[in-house]
């Protein structure tokens, strides 16, 4: 289970998920490109998320974007 918070409201579009932490910062299309599980904020300013661990062994990054 993930606890996030964000300063401000994303839109319904945003989502958090795992991406292989060699996957560059900073663009929202890499990293859905490379996710391996995600969930949708739909617009809240903070909430919750739940995740199974990767199948593959690496190191993993949790992104909000």
């Amino acid at each position: 289970v993930v606890e996030w918070e964000a300063p401000k409201e994303f839109s319904t579009s945003s989502w958090i998920g795992i991406v292989p932490s060699e996957i560059e910062h900073g663009s929202t299309s890499k990293n859905d490109a490379h996710d391996v599980a995600y969930e949708y904020v739909r617009g809240k300013k903070s909430g919750s998320a739940t995740f199974a661990a990767p199948d593959k062994a690496g190191s993993w990054d949790i992104r909000l974007n």
